[in-house]
């Protein structure tokens, strides 16, 4: 038990090698039984956060606005 705050950490695979033209990672979700992985960690073993980018397709889908995505 812990009187920290709680977080909640979704888990990734390992970072793949770069991107040839985008010298960026690549990684995907971790999944056991068919389900994503996470865990309920105490906040003081946070090192750091990680900001992800999804890999968009060729074409940008329209629907798309800053009032519903």
């Amino acid at each position: 038990q812990t009187d920290d705050p709680l977080v909640f950490v979704h888990l990734f695979k390992p970072f793949r090698e770069p991107v040839k033209d985008l010298s960026l990672y690549q990684t995907s979700y971790s999944y056991q039984q068919h389900a994503k992985q996470g865990r309920i960690l105490p906040l003081s073993h946070v090192v750091q956060s990680c900001h992800l980018l999804p890999k968009f397709g060729i074409a940008a889908d329209t629907q798309w606005s800053s009032a519903n995505i």
